[in-house]
């Protein structure tokens, strides 16, 4: 993907106080803060290892990052953080050569009654994404230019797949004084037929199926240049492989192994949502069924209008079929990869490689499943973290997981 602009936000800092006297315990918190647990600052405070016992960060297609997490609060020290009208957050997973680190803000608490334990939701936050606006037209212009304004006036990046929707000029584009984040939605459905995200690392992601389609067929993947430890290696390209090594066999180490992958249909969980039905009938309207897109004559509205001369609404619009186009291009088999070891350089719409390997049978080598291996889409990816009942039983760790199509 190519990226147009960089973000230009301020996250708050995180402070850890460390013993000035005890030199090998701070390089052990360094060492493991960020990589095997996330450092969480809520308000003022910073979570101690013994505080977040679950933490959860979701990206996804048409929204904004969005995490939970679970807390130990014996103290009351977070409760007492808990005071503004607006709770905010700091969230850092990752190395100092590589991280991801985020303002949040909590929307929702929730705590049984007595219970110590207290679980917070929220998402990332960006002031300017949800301020108030001015009406503000854009004529003769295509929708990178008005969404780069956009990240402009937000502060955020942007990432875009080139494809003819976005570079196509539009005669006329008003932002009647919705707020930005709705205004960036509002332009990608309305004149697109494209996907949209942002990462945790505040950049817009805007992607064209068909075109990432096209890169999978050419064998174009993204590369990554960091392992899971935080050495720089050479540009690589991402593939995964489910294939199980035995010690006497040469790894391939250009490969990312997965620890566990899931098969699904994603049918019954599709991005989009439908409004209300309408239906085109006479000859002038008439929208016949077409092979690549599978259309009737009945549609779902998403415009006001009756498609009459003097309210055209639905029909006049310049990409009424948004919904139904999306969803037959995303719909399918969506592949869920976990990995205990991270993969950093990871972003919505990547192309990566995926080997699925079926269990090895009476002896024989591990054979490849042709039908769900090749070239995929990242359509998302989450980061999980469970703190262990009993060190003993294993160290604390993130998990990531990676959803292809």
């Amino acid at each position: 993907m190519a990226l147009v602009c960089k973000p230009q936000i301020e996250v708050d800092e995180i402070v850890l106080e460390m013993d000035e006297q005890n030199e090998q315990g701070a390089k052990d918190i360094m060492r493991s803060w960020g990589n095997l647990m996330p450092v969480i600052k809520i308000g003022e405070h910073v979570l101690s290892a013994g505080e977040l016992t679950y933490f959860e960060l979701n990206v996804g297609i048409g929204t904004v990052p969005k995490f939970t997490m679970s807390v130990y609060d014996q103290s009351l020290m977070i409760r007492k953080n808990l005071k503004d009208d607006i709770d905010k957050c700091v969230v850092f997973i990752g190395f100092k050569d590589w991280y991801i680190k985020f303002n949040g803000i909590i929307r929702n608490t929730y705590s049984e009654a007595g219970d110590e334990i207290l679980t917070l939701s929220g998402e990332l936050h960006n002031d300017l994404l949800y301020s108030a606006t001015e009406q503000k037209s854009y004529k003769q212009q295509n929708i990178t230019d008005i969404l780069t304004d956009v990240c402009s006036i937000t502060k955020m990046g942007l990432y875009t797949t080139d494809n003819k929707w976005i570079n196509t000029e539009q005669e006329q584009v008003i932002n009647t004084g919705m707020h930005q984040i709705d205004f960036f939605e509002y332009c990608i459905e309305h004149f697109t037929e494209n996907l949209w995200c942002i990462d945790p690392l505040y950049h817009f992601h805007i992607g064209d199926v068909e075109e990432l389609r096209k890169r999978c067929e050419s064998g174009d993947l993204d590369k990554y240049t960091l392992t899971n430890s935080g050495e720089q290696v050479p540009e690589t390209p991402i593939i995964f492989t489910s294939k199980i090594y035995r010690e006497d066999e040469e790894k391939e180490n250009e490969k990312i192994q997965v620890d566990f992958y899931t098969i699904n249909s994603n049918f019954t969980d599709m991005l989009l949502r439908n409004h209300s039905q309408m239906y085109i009938n006479d000859e002038e309207h008439e929208i016949v069924t077409d092979a690549t897109r599978g259309l009737g004559t009945q549609f779902f509205n998403t415009y006001p209008g009756n498609g009459t001369d003097d309210n055209t609404g639905f029909v006049a619009k310049v990409n009424p079929l948004y919904e139904e186009r999306v969803n037959k291009l995303i719909g399918g088999v969506l592949i869920e990869l976990t990995l205990k070891n991270l993969l950093f350089e990871i972003s919505p719409f990547d192309v990566v490689g995926f080997e699925c390997y079926l269990p090895q049978n009476n002896g024989e080598p591990m054979k490849l499943d042709e039908e769900h291996s090749g070239n995929k889409i990242v359509i998302g990816y989450s980061y999980y973290f469970e703190r262990p009942v009993s060190q003993r039983d294993r160290l604390p760790s993130i998990t990531q997981k990676i959803q292809l199509i």
